[in-house]
């Protein structure tokens, strides 16, 4: 198979693919991010059951659940504490009548990254504020984990809220593929690697029969042609994308 560097299909296919990177590395932005995981009941009291009873500082409550939540820049610009508004910091709140109970964190993406938690009372709710310590910064897939206890039923859901300058809709919730792939599992980084590179083989024999209907003046080739630079150009930004999330993504987690 050899490569016609004269065919305009050739530079069409090349010019889009760097202008499609050059896009890419000259996007400098924040961008706050936030994953919920699953919860997990640790202990509940039953309905018209008098003999046991959940106690929180003495007080009755129907269950403990416990959440995990992660918490990210997912931008290529930092997030520090100057890019918080003070009026509206990072909080975490419960919706439909949960009470959050307490908040621990679990990891941070690097050993010197270190937050300020705290629980305030906004109104009936209580919030779980973090601050930055001192001058540290949220990096490119910089975050933490964070567990949260609190009370509530199949309705209650945690969501991350906060003024970021510059990003009018705040933190935005997200699905963590990485998240997914804790325990390293290879088989299916392994099998999403070998797929897109599939997809890129795929899309250049397509390109290769397209050129040689086009040599041969075949009207089918503006199909086989267009077809396979599409292919060949959503083979590459999922590439980019998934090795970017598996690979380089949140791995701390």
């Amino acid at each position: 198979m050899t490569i016609n560097i004269k065919h305009p299909f050739f530079w069409f296919i090349l010019s889009s693919v760097i202008a499609v990177g050059l896009f890419i590395l000259s996007t400098n932005s924040i961008k706050p991010k936030y994953y919920i995981a699953d919860t997990a009941t640790i202990a509940s009291s039953i309905n018209g059951e008098s003999d046991l009873k959940v106690l929180w500082k003495n007080e009755a409550i129907e269950n403990v659940k416990s959440t995990k939540v992660v918490i990210w820049n997912g931008g290529t610009k930092y997030l520090d504490r100057n890019s918080i508004s003070q009026s509206k910091p990072i909080s975490i709140s419960i919706s439909h009548d949960g009470k959050i109970l307490s908040s621990k964190i679990l990891k941070t993406s690097r050993a010197s990254l270190e937050f300020e938690v705290t629980n305030e009372k906004d109104k009936d709710n209580q919030n779980v504020i973090i601050a930055f310590v001192a001058d540290e910064a949220l990096e490119k897939n910089d975050g933490l984990l964070i567990e949260i206890l609190h009370t509530g039923g199949d309705d209650s859901e945690l969501s991350v809220t906060g003024r970021v300058k510059g990003v009018p809709d705040g933190f935005e919730s997200d699905s963590i593929v990485a998240f997914e792939l804790i325990e390293k599992k290879t088989f299916i980084k392994v099998s999403i690697a070998v797929l897109i590179i599939l997809c890129m083989i795929a899309s250049l024999f397509n390109l290769y029969h397209g050129i040689n209907l086009y040599k041969s003046e075949s009207r089918n080739c503006w199909f086989c042609l267009i077809s396979g630079s599409v292919m060949l150009l959503i083979s590459l930004g999922a590439s980019f994308y998934l090795f970017q999330t598996i690979f380089w993504g949140l791995t701390w987690l």
